[in-house]
C-alpha cells in the first residue's frame, strides 16, 4: 500500500500540467482559486485512506476538515454558536474515531463521484463560477480520488 507522499506525487505529476495550461492566460488573476484547487485535489487524494483506522491522515484530516467547514460557515455568513461548535466537535470525533474497514466504501467510485460533487457545489457556492468552469474543477477534484483508486490498483 503506497504512503500518503506518494499518492500526492502522482496525483499532482497530472495535475499541475492541466491546471497549468487551463489557467495558462489567467495565472496571476486567480491564484487564490487555483491554490484551492490543489489543495483540494491533493486532500482527495488522501482522503480514500480515512478508512484506516491509525493513518495520519485520519489523524489529521479531522482536524482539517473541521477548519475547513469552519471557513465555509464564515464565508458563507453562517452563524457558529454552541450548537454548531457542538456539531463540529461531533464531526470532528466521527470522522476521527469511527470503526471503518480499509479499502471499502471509501475507495468505491461511487463515493468519489459523490463527495467531489458535494465539494465542488461548496466551491461553487462561494465563488460562483460558470457551468464550464463548473465542469472543470468538478474533474479536477474528482481526479485527487481516482488517481489514488488507480495507485492502489496498480499497487494491490
Amino acid at each position: 500500500m503506497p504512503s500518503w507522499k506518494i499518492h500526492v506525487i502522482f496525483n499532482l505529476i497530472f495535475l499541475i500540467p492541466v491546471i497549468l495550461y487551463y489557467f495558462r492566460t489567467e495565472i496571476f488573476q486567480n491564484l487564490i482559486l487555483i491554490f484551492i484547487l490543489i489543495f483540494l485535489n491533493i486532500l482527495t487524494s488522501v482522503i480514500p485512506d480515512l478508512d484506516t483506522p491509525k493513518s495520519n491522515v485520519r489523524k489529521y484530516f479531522s482536524f482539517v476538515l473541521t477548519f475547513f467547514i469552519i471557513i465555509i460557515f464564515y464565508l458563507l455568513n453562517f452563524e457558529i454558536n454552541f450548537r454548531t461548535t457542538v456539531a463540529l466537535i461531533f464531526l470532528f470525533l466521527i470522522i476521527r474515531f469511527f470503526p471503518t474497514k480499509h479499502r471499502g466504501v471509501t475507495h468505491e467510485f461511487s463515493f468519489c463521484v459523490i463527495l467531489s460533487f458535494i465539494i465542488n457545489v461548496i466551491l461553487w457556492l462561494i465563488f460562483r463560477f460558470s457551468i464550464f468552469d463548473f465542469c472543470f474543477y468538478y474533474l479536477v477534484i474528482l481526479w485527487g480520488f481516482v488517481s489514488h483508486i488507480i495507485l492502489d490498483g496498480i499497487t494491490k
